[in-house]
């Protein structure tokens, strides 16, 4: 926990810092030290969130994207470690490889002294058993499902022949549209005897 003296002044630093970050670098980087090296000297613990927001050698800022660098991934030699545990010994292995199980790790560097701060993030936790066991209910319950899949087939077919129909039955109607208007229109019509139907295909 920050003291309440310290307090306005590690507030003051990092605010000036942050003023100073575009205009001055160095002097950003100066001031953003003396802050980190007042939280050394008063025994206060540095949060993972300041860790990869400033550099802890030299207090340079750091903004992926903008001279510093972002790694996301897993932990390689935390994986190798866990691979070469021998399986014979039961429970106890098992009990320290679920300790020791690999997680995705965070590793910034810095784009004026190119050091990098690396974090380690929580791995993610184990799936439940609970799940699996759905699964298998949902498993025995598929069988029964297909069941009714083979009644659904003449329901399709018979959607299909009705929707057939009804495509007959909607041109026998133009048909009939168009049948009738040729006969007015001849009838009315003393010019060549020509109508729309006559240059229709049929």
């Amino acid at each position: 926990m920050v003291p309440s003296d310290l307090g306005p002044q590690l507030q003051f630093l990092t605010d000036a810092a942050h003023l100073l970050s575009a205009s001055s670098p160095e002097t950003s980087a100066f001031l953003m030290s003396k802050r980190t090296s007042l939280l050394v000297d008063h025994d206060v613990p540095v949060a993972d969130h300041q860790r990869q927001h400033v550099c802890s050698c030299c207090g340079h800022i750091m903004v992926p994207g903008q001279g510093s660098d972002l790694k996301i991934g897993a932990d390689r030699s935390l994986k190798d470690r866990v691979r070469k545990q021998p399986k014979a010994q039961g429970a106890p292995a098992a009990a320290t490889s679920s300790s020791q199980k690999p997680g995705v790790s965070k590793v910034f560097t810095c784009g004026k002294c190119s050091r990098y701060t690396k974090l380690q993030l929580p791995a993610p936790k184990p799936l439940k058993a609970r799940r699996r066991s759905k699964m298998v209910d949902r498993q025995r319950v598929v069988p029964q499902d297909k069941r009714p899949a083979a009644t659904t087939e003449p329901a399709r077919l018979s959607a299909n022949a009705s929707s057939k129909k009804r495509a007959k039955n909607r041109k026998a109607g133009l048909q009939a549209l168009l049948d009738q208007r040729s006969g007015q229109s001849s009838g009315a019509s003393s010019g060549l005897g020509l109508s729309l139907s006559d240059f229709m295909k049929k």
